[in-house]
């Protein structure tokens, strides 16, 4: 398994070093590298720059190791024309849209909003009140129409 520990050791095997001296190159003690190599510990991150500088590899060499894939690219961000053309809710392509005057712009928002509020304010079916039918036993056309009393 690739380590920091295994890093490090490479490393200083390829130099043809000791691990007395990268401690002494970086400041910390022979135990602190030992357990560096031991995968103990890791350097604390005050130390990578040095540590790396000192084994001739770079910070992320050394923190992630020579095989690490590189991060995934992110996707071109689509532009704002490109996210409104998509986002265009009527037939009429905007083109069209954008060459009526600013009268024309406005009859059609005033129509368009009382289409709207007519479709908002509409209940479903199934929240509509039922009418009430009065049961009078007989058969509605049977049944004689009530005189309205005078």
């Amino acid at each position: 398994m690739d380590t920091i520990g295994s890093r490090i050791r490479s490393a200083l095997t390829r130099l043809e070093k000791s691990p007395k001296w990268l401690a002494d190159e970086v400041g910390v003690s022979y135990e602190t590298v030992r357990k560096w190599l031991a995968d103990e510990i890791a350097p604390k991150r005050a130390r990578v720059a040095a540590v790396a500088q000192a084994l001739q590899l770079s910070e992320e060499t050394l923190m992630f190791g020579a095989e690490r894939a590189p991060a995934p690219a992110t996707p071109p961000q689509p532009s704002v024309a490109a996210l409104a053309e998509e986002s265009w809710p009527f037939s009429i392509p905007r083109a069209d849209f954008d060459r009526l005057s600013p009268e024309n712009r406005a009859n059609l928002d005033a129509v368009v909003s009382k289409f709207i509020a007519g479709c908002l304010a509409e209940q479903p079916l199934f929240a509509r009140k039922k009418k009430v039918i009065e049961f009078t036993g007989m058969h509605p056309e049977q049944a004689k129409p009530r005189r309205s009393s005078k």
